[in-house]
């Protein structure tokens, strides 16, 4: 079971792009664990899989931000 800091939207605006996929990577591959975990029943915390999902989505999201932000700018 993984430990992941609770990160900020206001955080994950600060990092590179580059950070962010990495970020990304890593918390999909955390969460898949965790749900295996999950479904063979090592874990009982149900909670950590929602935790990497919101993860997940917040740093797709700040991705995407930096996409749109930098399509404005050329």
């Amino acid at each position: 079971m993984s430990k992941q800091k609770t990160t900020s939207v206001a955080e994950l605006r600060k990092k590179s792009e580059k950070e962010l996929l990495n970020l990304l990577h890593g918390t999909l591959e955390s969460m898949q664990k965790d749900l295996s975990e999950l479904a063979s029943g090592k874990t009982k915390n149900t909670n950590i899989a929602s935790k990497s999902r919101k993860l997940a989505a917040r740093v797709k999201t700040v991705l995407k931000e930096k996409k749109i932000l930098a399509e404005i700018k050329s």
